[in-house]
């Protein structure tokens, strides 16, 4: 049974999707930071090149919270996607999760 996120951007809903097959749950704040992340990466692939400067930040300020927030947030969900070297790597989780996504899209 495939959980429903009512969204009116089909995008978001399709990375709530992907999350929720990585056994992620919309249960955290981490869980929607990490998919806004997604987002913002899939529409505009240079974030990824600066994600301290273009992805945290612009994440924050649409959840009115700060960076060291967002970045705890996707660092407590990021064991669950990726293996444990990731953990430290929010950025990286990031990179591979819109990778990913991409791939999805292709096939």
């Amino acid at each position: 049974m495939a959980i429903r996120f009512d969204h009116p951007n089909s995008q978001l809903t399709e990375i709530y999707q992907m999350l929720y097959q990585f056994g992620l749950r919309a249960d955290c704040a981490g869980f929607f930071f990490l998919s806004y992340a997604v987002y913002l990466s899939v529409r505009q692939p240079n974030r990824l090149l600066l994600p301290n400067k273009w992805i945290f930040p612009a994440i924050a300020q649409h959840y009115h919270t700060t960076v060291p927030a967002v970045r705890s947030g996707i660092h407590s969900v990021s064991g669950k996607v990726l293996s444990s070297t990731a953990i430290a790597y929010p950025e990286y989780v990031i990179a591979v999760l819109t990778r990913i996504y991409h791939s999805n899209k292709a096939a």
